[in-house]
C-alpha cells in the first residue's frame, strides 16, 4: 500500500498556509539552507524544514483539485521496502539512472537520482525500522534552482522523537 503526501509550490507567489501538518516554530533553521521556512511534521514519522510559502496537501485528490497551474511541487510516497537495504536501492536505481548515488545527510542517507523522462528529481531513504522506503519526488527536474532547493530540503530530514 502506498501513502502519499504532496507539497505544492504554486505558480503564483502568494502568501500560503501550511495545511494538515504541524510546525515546530521553536526549532532553529538548519544550517546550509538559504530560505526561510518552518519545521513541518509529516505523519510518516519525520519532519522537514519547508519554505514558508509552501502549501501541504495530505492526499492526491486535494493536490490535483484546482492546482493545474502549479509549476513546482513535490510529494512523498511510502512503499514497503521488501527487505531492501539502501545499498540495494542504490544498485537497482543505478541500473536505470546513470547519476544514482548515495548521499549522506545529517540524519539519514538518501539515494538520489534524476529521471529525465518523467522530469523528476528523487531522493529515497529507509524508514527507521527499515520496513518502508520513502520516495521524495520533486518536479520539474529541468528547473535547476528547484533541484538545488530539493537537495536543501532533503538535507533537513529529521526523525520525530
Amino acid at each position: 500500500m502506498k501513502k502519499m503526501i504532496a507539497v505544492l509550490l504554486a505558480a503564483l507567489l502568494l502568501p500560503f498556509v501550511l495545511v494538515g501538518a504541524e510546525g515546530s516554530p521553536g526549532l532553529p533553521p538548519p544550517l546550509g539552507v538559504d530560505y526561510l521556512g518552518t519545521w513541518t511534521e509529516v505523519d510518516l514519522g519525520f519532519q522537514l524544514y519547508l519554505p514558508n510559502e509552501w502549501v501541504l496537501f495530505v492526499d492526491e485528490a486535494d493536490f490535483t483539485a484546482g492546482n493545474e497551474q502549479a509549476t513546482r511541487y513535490f510529494w512523498v510516497e511510502a512503499h514497503d521496502s521488501g527487505g531492501y537495504s539502501l545499498d540495494d536501492v542504490a544498485l537497482e536505481f543505478s541500473q536505470l539512472y546513470e547519476d544514482a548515488q548515495i548521499v549522506i545527510g545529517e540524519a539519514a542517507a538518501f539515494v538520489t537520482f534524476r529521471a529525465p523522462k518523467t522530469d523528476i528529481f528523487c531522493g529515497v531513504t529507509l524508514s527507521p525500522d527499515e520496513s518502508q522506503l520513502f520516495f521524495f519526488k520533486f518536479v520539474p527536474l529541468k528547473d535547476a534552482d528547484f533541484v538545488l532547493l530539493a537537495g536543501q530540503i532533503l538535507s533537513t530530514y529529521r526523525l520525530l522523537d
